[in-house]
Protein backbone atom coordinates (compact mmCIF):
# COMPACT_ATOMS: atom_id res chain seq x y z
CA UNK A 1 0.00 0.00 0.00
CA UNK A 2 1.12 3.52 -0.34
CA UNK A 3 2.52 5.84 2.11
CA UNK A 4 3.93 2.97 4.36
CA UNK A 5 7.38 3.71 3.61
CA UNK A 6 10.19 4.51 6.38
CA UNK A 7 13.31 6.61 5.91
CA UNK A 8 16.95 6.39 7.33
CA UNK A 9 19.09 9.10 7.54
CA UNK A 10 22.49 9.61 6.58
CA UNK A 11 23.09 9.44 10.26
CA UNK A 12 21.55 5.76 10.63
CA UNK A 13 18.16 7.55 12.13
CA UNK A 14 15.21 5.62 10.91
CA UNK A 15 11.74 7.10 10.55
CA UNK A 16 8.79 5.05 9.54
CA UNK A 17 4.83 6.17 9.37
CA UNK A 18 2.36 4.96 11.35
CA UNK A 19 -1.26 5.84 12.15
CA UNK A 20 -2.54 4.76 15.15
CA UNK A 21 -6.24 5.75 15.75
CA UNK A 22 -5.74 7.49 12.17
CA UNK A 23 -3.71 10.09 13.83
CA UNK A 24 -0.15 10.71 12.34
CA UNK A 25 2.62 9.90 13.44
CA UNK A 26 6.34 8.95 12.46
CA UNK A 27 7.87 6.55 14.83
CA UNK A 28 11.94 7.42 15.15
CA UNK A 29 14.82 5.27 16.42
CA UNK A 30 18.49 6.32 16.99
CA UNK A 31 19.44 2.93 17.61
CA UNK A 32 18.58 0.48 14.83
CA UNK A 33 15.37 -0.24 16.09
CA UNK A 34 16.02 -1.38 19.22
CA UNK A 35 14.00 1.46 20.85
CA UNK A 36 11.85 4.04 19.09
CA UNK A 37 10.08 7.20 20.42
CA UNK A 38 6.71 8.69 18.53
CA UNK A 39 6.83 12.20 17.27
CA UNK A 40 2.70 13.64 16.61
CA UNK A 41 2.88 15.46 13.05
CA UNK A 42 -0.24 16.81 13.67
CA UNK A 43 -2.84 16.66 15.74
CA UNK A 44 -5.77 15.96 13.30
CA UNK A 45 -7.66 12.97 11.72
CA UNK A 46 -6.64 11.52 8.80
CA UNK A 47 -8.44 9.13 6.33
CA UNK A 48 -6.76 6.74 3.84
CA UNK A 49 -6.83 2.98 5.95
CA UNK A 50 -3.65 4.02 7.89
CA UNK A 51 -1.54 5.70 5.16
CA UNK A 52 0.86 8.53 5.88
CA UNK A 53 3.45 9.73 3.10
CA UNK A 54 7.25 10.02 4.47
CA UNK A 55 10.47 11.41 2.04
CA UNK A 56 13.17 12.90 3.24
CA UNK A 57 15.29 15.44 0.86
CA UNK A 58 19.34 15.25 -0.02
CA UNK A 59 19.74 17.42 2.97
CA UNK A 60 18.22 15.13 5.52
CA UNK A 61 14.77 16.81 6.00
CA UNK A 62 11.87 14.43 6.20
CA UNK A 63 8.18 15.39 5.43
CA UNK A 64 5.03 14.18 5.62
CA UNK A 65 1.69 14.02 3.88
CA UNK A 66 -1.80 13.09 4.66
CA UNK A 67 -5.70 13.19 4.01
CA UNK A 68 -7.42 14.76 6.66
CA UNK A 69 -10.67 13.49 7.78
CA UNK A 70 -12.17 16.85 7.92
CA UNK A 71 -12.22 18.49 4.97
CA UNK A 72 -10.79 15.08 2.96
CA UNK A 73 -7.89 17.48 0.76
CA UNK A 74 -4.12 16.69 1.51
CA UNK A 75 -1.64 18.37 3.55
CA UNK A 76 1.99 18.67 4.20
CA UNK A 77 3.88 18.87 7.20
CA UNK A 78 8.07 19.66 7.24
CA UNK A 79 10.10 18.30 10.13
CA UNK A 80 11.56 20.48 12.74
CA UNK A 81 14.10 20.03 15.64
CA UNK A 82 14.79 15.89 14.79
CA UNK A 83 11.18 15.45 15.25
CA UNK A 84 10.07 16.72 17.96
CA UNK A 85 8.45 19.48 16.13
CA UNK A 86 6.52 19.88 12.57
CA UNK A 87 5.33 23.01 11.03
CA UNK A 88 1.89 23.71 10.80
CA UNK A 89 0.01 21.78 8.37
CA UNK A 90 0.11 23.15 4.52
CA UNK A 91 -3.03 22.29 2.66
CA UNK A 92 -1.69 21.62 -0.79
CA UNK A 93 -4.59 19.78 -3.51
CA UNK A 94 -4.59 21.65 -6.90
CA UNK A 95 -6.54 24.82 -7.71
CA UNK A 96 -10.15 22.97 -7.65
CA UNK A 97 -10.04 19.91 -6.12
CA UNK A 98 -12.23 19.34 -3.38
CA UNK A 99 -11.52 15.89 -2.36
CA UNK A 100 -8.23 13.71 -2.30
CA UNK A 101 -7.08 10.06 -1.27
CA UNK A 102 -4.24 7.71 -1.42
CA UNK A 103 -0.94 10.87 -0.92
CA UNK A 104 2.55 9.37 -1.63
CA UNK A 105 5.74 11.53 -1.12
CA UNK A 106 8.71 11.55 -2.40
CA UNK A 107 11.53 14.05 -2.29
CA UNK A 108 14.85 15.41 -3.97
CA UNK A 109 16.59 18.24 -3.73
CA UNK A 110 16.65 20.14 -0.45
CA UNK A 111 13.43 21.89 -0.39
CA UNK A 112 12.21 19.64 -3.23
CA UNK A 113 9.08 17.73 -2.33
CA UNK A 114 6.52 16.19 -4.47
CA UNK A 115 3.09 14.17 -3.36
CA UNK A 116 1.40 12.23 -5.66
CA UNK A 117 -2.41 11.73 -4.82
CA UNK A 118 -6.36 11.45 -6.26
CA UNK A 119 -7.65 14.01 -6.46
CA UNK A 120 -12.00 14.76 -7.46
CA UNK A 121 -13.04 18.08 -8.44
CA UNK A 122 -16.82 17.04 -9.13
CA UNK A 123 -16.89 15.71 -5.55
CA UNK A 124 -20.04 17.36 -3.64
CA UNK A 125 -17.40 18.47 -1.13
CA UNK A 126 -17.89 20.00 1.95
CA UNK A 127 -20.66 19.26 3.68
CA UNK A 128 -19.91 15.61 3.71
CA UNK A 129 -22.46 13.42 4.33
CA UNK A 130 -21.07 10.57 6.75
CA UNK A 131 -18.36 8.86 5.77
CA UNK A 132 -19.23 6.03 3.39
CA UNK A 133 -18.22 2.25 4.51
CA UNK A 134 -17.45 -1.08 3.19
CA UNK A 135 -21.13 -1.62 3.98
CA UNK A 136 -22.64 0.94 2.04
CA UNK A 137 -24.88 0.29 -0.61
CA UNK A 138 -25.12 4.13 -1.91
CA UNK A 139 -23.12 7.35 -1.54
CA UNK A 140 -25.87 9.62 -2.11
CA UNK A 141 -24.83 12.71 -4.75
CA UNK A 142 -21.30 10.58 -5.57
CA UNK A 143 -23.05 8.71 -8.24
CA UNK A 144 -21.01 10.82 -11.20
CA UNK A 145 -17.53 11.24 -9.34
CA UNK A 146 -14.44 10.64 -11.37
CA UNK A 147 -11.01 11.13 -9.69
CA UNK A 148 -7.71 12.14 -11.98
CA UNK A 149 -4.14 11.33 -10.80
CA UNK A 150 -2.17 14.66 -9.75
CA UNK A 151 1.40 15.48 -8.66
CA UNK A 152 1.60 18.84 -6.60
CA UNK A 153 5.16 19.90 -5.93
CA UNK A 154 7.35 22.57 -4.96
CA UNK A 155 10.87 23.39 -4.60
CA UNK A 156 10.73 25.88 -1.86
CA UNK A 157 9.15 23.99 1.10
CA UNK A 158 11.88 25.25 3.52
CA UNK A 159 10.83 29.28 2.69
CA UNK A 160 7.94 30.52 5.06
CA UNK A 161 5.79 30.68 1.92
CA UNK A 162 6.42 27.83 -0.30
CA UNK A 163 5.24 28.03 -4.07
CA UNK A 164 3.35 24.38 -5.07
CA UNK A 165 2.53 23.45 -8.73
CA UNK A 166 0.29 21.13 -9.63
CA UNK A 167 -0.85 19.17 -12.79
CA UNK A 168 -2.85 15.59 -13.48
CA UNK A 169 -0.38 12.67 -14.79
CA UNK A 170 -3.69 11.44 -16.59
CA UNK A 171 -5.76 13.51 -19.79
CA UNK A 172 -7.95 15.64 -17.34
CA UNK A 173 -11.19 14.44 -19.98
CA UNK A 174 -10.12 10.77 -19.23
CA UNK A 175 -10.40 10.32 -15.61
CA UNK A 176 -8.48 7.67 -13.68
CA UNK A 177 -11.09 6.29 -11.84
CA UNK A 178 -14.98 6.29 -12.52
CA UNK A 179 -18.05 6.50 -10.29
CA UNK A 180 -15.96 6.00 -6.76
CA UNK A 181 -16.91 6.95 -3.54
CA UNK A 182 -15.31 9.35 -0.94
CA UNK A 183 -11.64 7.48 -0.81
CA UNK A 184 -12.35 4.88 -2.85
CA UNK A 185 -14.43 2.80 -0.87
CA UNK A 186 -17.14 2.02 -2.72
CA UNK A 187 -18.46 1.77 -6.77
CA UNK A 188 -22.35 3.55 -6.14
CA UNK A 189 -25.01 2.29 -8.40
CA UNK A 190 -25.99 4.47 -11.10
CA UNK A 191 -22.88 5.77 -12.69
CA UNK A 192 -22.97 5.18 -16.37
CA UNK A 193 -20.78 3.03 -17.71
CA UNK A 194 -19.36 3.00 -14.36
CA UNK A 195 -17.66 0.12 -13.01
CA UNK A 196 -19.95 -2.84 -11.82
CA UNK A 197 -22.87 -0.39 -12.33
CA UNK A 198 -25.76 -2.56 -12.59
CA UNK A 199 -24.55 -3.99 -9.29
CA UNK A 200 -26.00 -2.40 -6.09
CA UNK A 201 -23.13 -1.14 -4.08
CA UNK A 202 -20.63 -2.81 -6.23
CA UNK A 203 -17.43 -3.84 -4.76
CA UNK A 204 -14.28 -2.02 -3.03
CA UNK A 205 -12.33 -0.52 -5.83
CA UNK A 206 -9.77 0.15 -2.81
CA UNK A 207 -7.18 -2.61 -3.80
CA UNK A 208 -6.75 -1.31 -7.22
CA UNK A 209 -6.41 2.20 -6.51
CA UNK A 210 -3.90 1.48 -3.54
CA UNK A 211 -1.14 -0.15 -5.43
CA UNK A 212 0.22 2.16 -7.31
CA UNK A 213 3.61 3.74 -7.26
CA UNK A 214 6.32 6.79 -7.08
CA UNK A 215 9.65 7.54 -6.73
CA UNK A 216 12.13 10.23 -7.07
CA UNK A 217 14.54 9.55 -10.28
CA UNK A 218 18.06 10.86 -9.82
CA UNK A 219 17.91 13.69 -11.98
CA UNK A 220 15.24 14.73 -9.18
CA UNK A 221 11.84 14.67 -11.08
CA UNK A 222 9.07 12.61 -9.44
CA UNK A 223 7.20 9.69 -11.60
CA UNK A 224 4.28 7.64 -11.06
CA UNK A 225 3.19 4.21 -12.28
CA UNK A 226 -0.85 3.60 -11.32
CA UNK A 227 -3.64 2.12 -13.54
CA UNK A 228 -6.55 3.99 -15.24
CA UNK A 229 -10.40 2.53 -15.72
CA UNK A 230 -12.10 1.48 -18.54
CA UNK A 231 -15.15 1.04 -17.06
CA UNK A 232 -17.00 -2.01 -18.93
CA UNK A 233 -14.26 -1.59 -21.12
CA UNK A 234 -15.82 1.11 -22.95
CA UNK A 235 -13.89 4.18 -24.93
CA UNK A 236 -14.22 7.19 -22.87
CA UNK A 237 -13.41 10.22 -24.09
CA UNK A 238 -11.09 9.04 -26.77
CA UNK A 239 -9.24 7.14 -24.93
CA UNK A 240 -7.42 4.54 -27.20
CA UNK A 241 -6.06 2.16 -24.45
CA UNK A 242 -9.71 1.51 -24.12
CA UNK A 243 -12.24 -0.02 -26.54
CA UNK A 244 -14.75 -2.91 -26.42
CA UNK A 245 -12.87 -5.46 -26.40
CA UNK A 246 -10.97 -4.50 -23.25
CA UNK A 247 -12.00 -5.64 -19.66
CA UNK A 248 -13.96 -8.69 -18.16
CA UNK A 249 -17.26 -8.90 -16.04
CA UNK A 250 -16.24 -5.83 -13.84
CA UNK A 251 -13.86 -3.19 -16.05
CA UNK A 252 -10.99 -2.92 -17.86
CA UNK A 253 -7.67 -1.40 -16.50
CA UNK A 254 -4.29 -0.69 -18.25
CA UNK A 255 -0.79 0.59 -16.70
CA UNK A 256 0.49 4.69 -17.04
CA UNK A 257 3.56 6.00 -16.20
CA UNK A 258 4.05 9.60 -15.70
CA UNK A 259 5.62 12.45 -14.29
CA UNK A 260 5.84 15.99 -13.85
CA UNK A 261 8.41 17.98 -15.79
CA UNK A 262 9.56 21.52 -14.86
CA UNK A 263 10.24 23.66 -18.07
CA UNK A 264 12.39 26.59 -17.67
CA UNK A 265 12.14 29.70 -20.27
CA UNK A 266 10.92 33.03 -20.85
CA UNK A 267 11.03 34.17 -16.87
CA UNK A 268 8.40 31.32 -16.07
CA UNK A 269 8.19 27.41 -15.14
CA UNK A 270 5.35 25.72 -16.42
CA UNK A 271 5.15 21.97 -15.11
CA UNK A 272 3.19 19.76 -17.18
Amino acid sequence: MPGLNGVVSRHGTVYLPVTPCERPYIAISHDGGSTWQLSLVADTETIGWGELGLGMDKRGNPYAAWTAAADRLPYLAIYRDEALHWSAPLMIAAPGVNEAAEPQLVAGAAGQVAVSYYGSKNSPGLPFPPPCTSASSTCPGYEKETWDTYITETWNALERQPVFWSATLNNPTQPTWYGVTPSGLRVPNGFAGGSDAGTVGGPSLSGRMDYYGMTMAPDDTPWVGFAQECPFGLPIGGNPNCSQTVGGPNNGLFGMVGRLVRIRGEGKDIDH
